[in-house]
């Protein structure tokens, strides 16, 4: 996902769709922290891996903090 958000940057994309869980299907908010902050200033989107979370609420105030 580095790799692609990377080559997305430089080529201008507004935006990339990512989203990471961990084993226990929660989000792994480390991980995506990185990305987002790896992204920037591009738009970024949770893709549908949020559909697998076993919290969806507790998943959404997670990926709000996350920006």
């Amino acid at each position: 996902m580095i790799g692609n958000i990377l080559f997305c940057k430089s080529i201008g994309v507004d935006g990339v769709v990512f989203g990471v869980l961990d084993k226990q299907n929660e989000i792994d908010v480390n991980r995506n922290k990185q990305l987002v902050e790896l992204a920037a200033p591009m738009q970024t989107t949770f893709h549908r891996a949020f559909d697998c979370l076993k919290n969806p609420m507790q998943g959404l105030e997670q990926i709000m903090e996350l920006g």
